[in-house]
């Protein structure tokens, strides 16, 4: 980066726009491939009213599609928040360069602990990244055995593996956001367990 920008935008708030947009990247990811894991079962909607293997499939996908949208939805809220707080600490707070560096790096930082990237963050983190590579797994099994094809017991245990898997993690995750005393952990556990699904059997 060019001087003077380099003087606010360093290498350290390279690296965190990195990670930021790492995150977004695979989350946005997610989301398509759980797109289009609809796209290719929406058809078999009316065998799943017969079928309980492929009505369970259908609501999983559902249910993953849920849990992405709102993550998604949380960090372009929070996105659109953070942005917005900086560009108006800039007109009115900003005076020297030495403000302007110290609030860049305050948004990153928000940026940052809102997606729950900061390093005392790593274990909520860790969570997310497996429900992540949950999504990624989900789509392989149904791209190399889709619906049209016979569903052996074999691939629907494995579907079911995966879904216990996301339930286990899934619920471990909000329990860790209740420990939050952040208002986006509040935010982003009532949305994402608004109907109390996931405490339902605890």
């Amino acid at each position: 980066i060019q001087w003077p920008l380099n003087i606010i935008i360093d290498s350290s708030s390279l690296s965190r726009y990195n990670a930021i947009h790492r995150f977004l990247v695979k989350q946005r990811r997610s989301v398509l491939l759980l797109e289009d894991i609809w796209k290719k079962s929406k058809h078999f909607l009316v065998k799943a009213n017969h079928d309980p293997k492929i009505r369970k499939i259908v609501l999983f996908r559902a249910e993953l599609q849920h849990f992405m949208n709102v993550m998604e939805s949380h960090c372009m809220n929070t996105i659109q928040t953070l942005h917005a707080e900086l560009i108006d600490k800039i007109r009115n707070e900003a005076s020297t360069v030495a403000d302007l560096k110290y609030i860049h790096n305050s948004f990153l930082k928000a940026g940052l602990r809102a997606f729950l990237l900061l390093k005392s963050q790593n274990r909520v983190r860790q969570l997310i990244e497996k429900i992540l590579g949950l999504v990624l797994k989900f789509h392989m099994q149904l791209s190399a055995h889709p619906l049209s094809l016979e569903m052996t017991d074999t691939v629907y245990n494995g579907i079911l593996q995966t879904q216990k898997e996301f339930y286990q993690t899934s619920k471990m995750f909000m329990t860790l956001l209740k420990i939050q005393k952040e208002s986006y952990a509040a935010n982003m556990l009532m949305s994402l367990n608004f109907n109390g699904f996931y405490y339902a059997s605890e």
